[in-house]
Formats: C-alpha cells, structure tokens, sequence
C-alpha cells in the first residue's frame, strides 16, 4: 500500500472521529441546555404553589366574600380540577352549581395571566410571576364580579 493511499484512509478516519467527538459535545450541550430550562420550569413552579397560587386563592375569596357580604347574588368559586401552573374559578349565583363565567390565571413564561369569559372587563392581563399580589388579583376579580353584575357575560355550557 502506498503512503498516499494511508494518508487518504488517515484523514478519513479523522475526519469520521472529528464529525463524532462534535456530536458528542453537542448533545453534552444540548442536554445541560435541556436540564438548565427543566430546573428554571421547575422553579416557576414552585413559585407559582408557594407564593402566586396561594395568593390568588385567598384573595378570590376575599373579594368573593365582600361582595357576598354586600347583597351581590353572585360568588366566584374554584373548581375541583385545579392544574400546576393554572388556577381555574367560576362565576356563580350564590346556591347555584350552574357557571355564568370562567376566570382563569395561568402561569405562562415569567407572567402570570389572567382570562375571563365575562364581557366588559378591563384589567393588566398579567403581571410577572415575581410580583404577583393581592391587589392585582382583587382588581382582576372585582372587574369580572362588576362586569357579571352588569350583565355582560358569555353563555357557558354545562
């Protein structure tokens, strides 16, 4: 066999071990990319149960509660299925099982959003995860309580 012939055969084997170690610190990247995006989900997460979650439950009620308290036929009230990262309520007529209205706050990125089925709303939709507070969520409560007292509100199937 010929020098230039091993030179040829040489080359092509590093070439093959160059393309190969590549692809071995990519994936070592991507994966360590993978875990650093799994550990920040992670942590919103957390935050979201210890801090957010309960924020917006106890002020929902609070709201609910004063309304109630006032004469206001309607309460706003949490459903059974709550999912991480989401916090789902209803809009009621006290006594009643049947939804008038959704409020629904769900942790999307590093916001915490807020969406309704109530007509005539007016709120900030979000506000980041960090400072989320009890007056946002009032706000955000008060306006869909008003919004149904006034009468605009989407029909919701049962």
């Amino acid at each position: 066999m010929s020098y230039p012939e091993n030179q040829k055969r040489d080359a092509a084997i590093k070439r093959f071990q160059e393309r190969e170690a590549q692809s071995c610190k990519q994936a070592a990247e991507d994966e360590e990319k993978r875990r650093g995006q799994e550990r920040r989900t992670n942590e919103k997460l957390e935050t979201w149960a210890s801090a957010a979650f309960p924020t917006i439950n106890q002020s929902i009620r609070s709201v609910s509660e004063d309304f109630a308290r006032r004469g206001s036929p309607l309460l706003i009230s949490s459903t059974p299925a709550q999912n991480t990262g989401s916090a789902v309520y209803d809009v009621r007529r006290s006594g009643n099982l049947r939804s008038l209205a959704k409020l629904r706050f769900e942790l999307k990125e590093d916001q915490v959003v807020a969406t309704t089925t109530a007509k005539g709303t007016v709120f900030p939709s979000s506000v980041p995860l960090n400072g989320i507070n009890s007056d946002w969520v009032e706000l955000v409560a008060e306006e869909v309580l008003i919004a149904m007292l006034d009468g605009n509100r989407m029909q919701i199937p049962d």
